[in-house]
């Protein structure tokens, strides 16, 4: 929509004159309004006195036919509407009205003679006239109104786009040589004193603009510099990384959409393709084992959504032709052209996993004849042990038929119940190491508690067991299981035959890095000799790597130390 400045101008000058017009004929018109009607009020009272003046003559009360002519005469004037006269008694005298149904003006009088009331009367008059007087001051100043209006259109329409062209057309010139570029000091000429101020600022807008002009094309000029460097640089690290990745030792790969954009000669030569047939074209899913994709989806899930910024993964990938080899993975997330992209390297792991196969194979055989050599050694344990209990059972049954005293053979049968016994343990300690696979470090404690109570009650030794077992991970496998047993069985035996003590402590302990078994008496200590007992418990510590020490200080402690993770010495199952 088009604006004209002298049309606003116009119009605005047209609504003041208009304001201002209306005031002073609108006072005009309420004061003549209001004059007319006081004027009519005026006369109201003239003519209510004046009939009440001649009413209060001596015919009052006498000649009515006098009185209905002064009536008649008052009630002929065009502004009177009503007229009527009563004497004090309510009788009515003269009584006329025109019907009018126009707003009225009323006056009440009384007629008096000789000073006192003889009567009243009553007049209205007519507000015609007021109402004729207010329209024609009313049809007037609209009439004025107009006209002040109409020369006001006329006149300052005229003068108004006459004056308001030259400075506008001024104005106008200086905006386009501004746009134009033209900033002379012809360009800011400006005769009239009302847009002086606003070329001012125009003319401080045009410095200032130039100024950051200047200051923007030298901002530029350094950018294209930079960028030129950057560039230059930028074509030197690409170089470098080109002839880095062309000569490296793994594969270098770049993946955006999902797509191998980028790979090195290495990396197509793991996967048995040439670099055109994968940059730019492969999709990465093509070359991973199927049962490995949801590996790789995953790991690009972490990456993409922000959960880490670089993974490091084994999966199986798939050779042009077709053979399954192992790749360990390296990518970290990057931009690359504004775009989520992972670069990365990867290296082709497949001996290293038959290395490993093949030695998890060499640990599984060995685990197995380490442990047939752990049975046959047990074998060999059970053998010796039942071997000479049954020898010395059968010996001395042989002596029992033989006797032929009551009191010998009785102790002979208690000595071969007493072996009996030996032996049933022994094959109970044999079964619980042959089945140790299901065995934990605390069933093995509470075995030796159990062994603990049931050989030093019945000689009314008090027994005590405390475990400490901060590393249970590794458990006890069937030679250990025997050899504790039997230590922990020759040292509770060898307390019961002569350390004379009344109580003993154990303490089993296991950390990370060794096993240890405390057993300590409050017996005689040094008294006692050095047997086969001891010797014994010091070779089952030897057969599973460990270490028996025996002090005697208040009572007798054999401590056996282990180190953890066992090893068993070869000697330990290959005697």
């Amino acid at each position: 929509m088009n604006k004209s400045i002298s049309r606003n101008l116009t119009l605005s000058l047209i609504i003041v004159v208009t304001l201002v017009s209306v005031t002073p004929i609108f006072i005009s018109y309420i004061h003549s309004s209001r004059k007319a009607m006081s004027d009519l009020e005026t006369r109201a009272s003239e003519y209510t006195a004046s009939i009440a003046s001649m009413l209060s003559v001596p015919l009052w009360n006498v000649d009515r036919n006098a009185i209905s002519q002064i009536g008649s005469f008052y009630y002929s004037y065009s502004d009177i509407e009503k007229i009527k006269i009563v004497d004090d008694f309510g009788e009515v005298y003269f009584d006329l009205d025109k019907g009018a149904s126009r707003s009225l003006i009323e006056r009440t009088g009384n007629v008096y003679r000789d000073g006192k009331i003889v009567g009243s009367l009553q007049i209205s008059l007519s507000t015609d006239k007021v109402r004729e007087i207010n329209k024609r001051i009313f049809f007037a100043g609209l009439l004025t109104l107009f006209i002040i209006v109409f020369s006001m259109s006329i006149m300052t329409g005229f003068f108004l786009r006459r004056f308001l062209k030259n400075p506008l057309n001024a104005l106008s010139a200086i905006v386009d040589s501004y746009s134009s570029g033209n900033s002379g000091p012809a360009a800011y000429d400006m005769p009239f004193v009302e847009f002086k101020p606003f070329v001012t600022v125009l003319k401080d807008m045009r410095n200032r603009i130039d100024l950051q002009m200047e200051q923007l094309q030298r901002s530029h000029n350094e950018l294209e510099r930079r960028v030129e460097e950057r560039t230059m640089e930028l074509a030197e690290s690409e170089e470098k990384f080109k002839i880095l990745t062309e000569k490296s030792l793994v594969g270098v790969y770049l993946i955006q959409d999902n797509i191998f954009q980028y790979v090195n000669a290495k990396a197509a030569e793991i996967i048995g393709y040439s670099v055109d047939e994968i940059a730019g074209k492969m999709p990465v899913k093509d070359i991973v084992f199927d049962e490995d994709l949801h590996i790789l989806e995953e790991n690009f899930r972490r990456r993409f959504s922000g959960e880490v910024d670089s993974v490091n993964y084994e999966i199986r990938l798939k050779r042009k032709s077709g053979r399954i080899i192992y790749g360990e993975v390296f990518g970290s997330r990057m931009d690359f052209r504004g775009r989520p992209s992972i670069i990365g390297t990867f290296i082709d792991i497949t001996e290293r996993k038959k290395a490993e196969e093949t030695l998890r194979e060499k640990a599984r055989l060995e685990d197995e004849r380490r442990n047939l050599l752990e049975k046959e050694r047990m074998l060999m344990e059970l053998h010796d042990g039942l071997g000479g209990i049954t020898t010395n059972i059968s010996l001395l049954a042989e002596l029992a038929s033989n006797s032929s005293r009551t009191e010998e053979m009785k102790k002979l049968i208690e000595t071969i119940a007493a072996l009996s016994k030996e032996g049933h343990s022994e094959v109970r300690t044999f079964m619980q190491g042959l089945d140790s696979k299901g065995t934990d470090w605390h069933t093995l404690g509470a075995e030796l508690r159990k062994q603990g109570i049931s050989m030093l009650e019945p000689h009314g030794i008090a027994f005590d067991m405390a475990l400490s077992l901060e590393n249970a991970e590794e458990q006890p496998g069937s030679l250990i299981y025997i050899n504790l047993f039997r230590i922990f069985k020759e040292a509770i035996t060898n307390i019961i035959k002569h350390s004379e003590a009344k109580t003993v402590n154990v303490a089993l302990g296991l950390t990370s890095d060794k096993l240890t078994l405390a057993i300590k008496d409050n017996g005689m200590g040094e008294k006692r000799g050095k047997g086969r007992g001891i010797s014994n418990m010091k070779v089952r510590a030897e057969e599973i790597g460990g270490d028996l020490n025996v002090t005697f200080k208040n009572g007798t402690t054999v401590c056996l130390e282990v180190p953890m993770p066992l090893k068993y010495p070869d000697r330990a199952v290959n005697k």
